[in-house]
């Protein structure tokens, strides 16, 4: 199939403008003048049709659709050096692309990565981290991992860690306002996040408590921003186990009603290409899988 695409030069000078400021450092980098630069904006300008760039005076600003295009040509630039890098070296790093929720990436997953690098030295995760509200995403990845389940149409996926919900506050909101009992729940602020919008309705329910909903609270638009609230003692919040389970641990969370709880959906890693053998995406889904085992 033919692929219908602008000049790699002039895609090179517009990414370096973009990621370098300005015209002139990326003229810098690349080793050519500034008009040799700005010509080789204004062809791919030509090639999609519209300006990339506004003036401000003696200034060019780029538009915000071109700050994401050149994101997206930078994601692509780097992919295909490791591609070519690594190609025929069985000793080079091999590199998978991988989607995961803010909260998950940072609370879960990183943590743990160190203990597969030990395993896999030659196996390098790149994570992106996403929004849970976003149904498909730019760019390409060889892993997607969702809290949701598993839609039809979309690639093939694989369950690897279960979800449950809980009560959690900080040991200092609840030093100064302590939970002798459920009811003192109304006594507090609670914190929602639109990333996880029926959290306390659930959870309310689960406790028996469903009619009634305490009349103080924040809402957030991404749950790790609710997590760091409650961190900070401005409310209480309804967090996911395992994956606050070492801020449980370390006690920066405190779980007043252990044995009220919500069963969750839990996570699955969707796949974005056939991985094989020994393929190293095959062996991440693996590592996935089995410290999700360990973590239930």
């Amino acid at each position: 199939m033919k692929r219908e695409l602008p000049s790699l030069n002039a895609l090179k000078a517009f990414e370096a403008a973009i990621r370098t400021g300005s015209f002139t450092s990326a003229s810098a980098e690349l080793n050519v003048t500034h008009g040799a630069v700005s010509k080789q904006i204004q062809r791919l300008e030509n090639w999609i049709g519209h300006k990339l760039f506004t003036r401000a005076g003696q200034r060019l600003i780029p538009t915000t659709g071109a700050i994401a295009l050149a994101a997206q040509i930078g994601d692509a630039f780097d992919r295909l050096a490791d591609s070519v890098s690594g190609y025929g070296s069985p000793e080079a790093r091999h590199i998978i692309y991988v989607a995961a929720p803010a909260t998950f990436a940072m609370r879960w997953l990183i943590p743990r990565l160190e203990n597969f690098y030990l395993g896999q030295p030659h196996i390098d995760v790149r994570i992106r981290t996403t929004s849970m509200l976003e149904a498909a995403l730019p760019g390409a990845f060889d892993v997607i991992v969702r809290r949701e389940p598993p839609q039809r149409g979309r690639a093939a996926t694989v369950h690897f860690l279960n979800e449950t919900s809980t009560l959690m506050a900080s040991p200092k909101l609840l030093r100064r306002a302590p939970l002798g009992s459920m009811e003192d729940i109304f006594k507090h602020t609670i914190l929602t996040t639109e990333s996880r919008p029926s959290a306390w309705d659930n959870w309310l329910r689960a406790a028996k408590l469903n009619d009634r909903l305490p009349q103080r609270r924040h809402n957030f638009d991404h749950f790790f921003v609710a997590m760091q609230a409650a961190l900070d003692g401005l409310g209480l919040m309804i967090g996911p186990l395992p994956i606050l389970d070492d801020d449980v641990a370390t006690g920066r969370l405190l779980v007043p009603f252990p044995n009220t709880f919500v069963v969750e959906n839990g996570y699955v890693a969707e796949i974005a290409r056939v991985a094989r053998g020994a393929d190293p995406v095959s062996i991440f889904l693996e590592w996935l899988v089995e410290i999700g085992k360990a973590a239930t």
